[in-house]
């Protein structure tokens, strides 16, 4: 087996590069209605992600994970004023934070127990 050395980590070919899943998708869907005083608006958003390896050993990998929000708002019609309730993460997905201190992934919860 042939075996590349970079910054004292060894990484074996065939294994998964860090950080991308295999399949990753999302599916949006939107719905604007416009009435006598205003306008109504709700959208749904779903996201799948297989998975993904964290470190270049493939050591730690992240579980597939399902993210569903949804959003709800009526404006007025000038859009002036927006009221807007949504639910993120509906389905309560539990995925880890890639790393670089930014935000989890489609607003899933960042949770070390996310990890295989």
């Amino acid at each position: 087996m042939q075996v590349l050395r970079f910054a004292r980590r060894a990484i074996r070919f065939g294994e998964k590069a860090t950080r991308k899943g295999a399949v990753t998708a999302t599916v949006q869907a939107n719905y604007t209605r416009s009435l006598p005083f205003g306008k109504l608006a709700a959208n749904v958003t779903y996201s799948y992600d297989a998975g993904w390896f964290a470190e270049p050993d493939n050591r730690l990998k992240q579980a597939p994970y399902r993210v569903l929000n949804l959003s709800v708002s009526m404006g007025l019609p000038d859009d002036s004023l927006e009221l807007k309730f949504y639910g993120k993460n509906m389905l309560n997905a539990a995925c880890a934070s890639d790393g670089t201190g930014g935000p989890s992934p489609q607003g899933c919860s960042t949770l070390v127990e996310g990890f295989d």
